[in-house]
């Protein structure tokens, strides 16, 4: 369990520090061209918006999965406990 969550977190670290440096690299070029159809700080909210997205849908996977063997060991003590009965 986690072992994705580690994986996640790091590709997320991974992309910040990307996009950050980027973002740092984009200011010394602003000065010599000047783009008005590419706002990297738009850019860069959009990015985080889908990166938080698809951790959203991720988690909600992972919290069914978790649900639906919660559910599946429920009944199955159930089971055992009438046996016992």
């Amino acid at each position: 369990m986690r072992e994705g969550s580690s994986i996640v977190n790091a590709i997320m670290r991974r992309t910040t520090c990307a996009f950050a440096v980027y973002l740092q690299c984009g200011v010394a070029f602003a000065a010599s061209y000047q783009d008005q159809v590419f706002d990297p700080v738009v850019s860069f909210v959009m990015l985080g918006a889908m990166a938080v997205f698809a951790w959203a849908f991720l988690a909600l996977r992972k919290l069914t999965r978790s649900e639906s063997k919660a559910r599946q060991r429920l009944s199955e003590l159930e089971v055992r406990l009438n046996e016992a009965e």
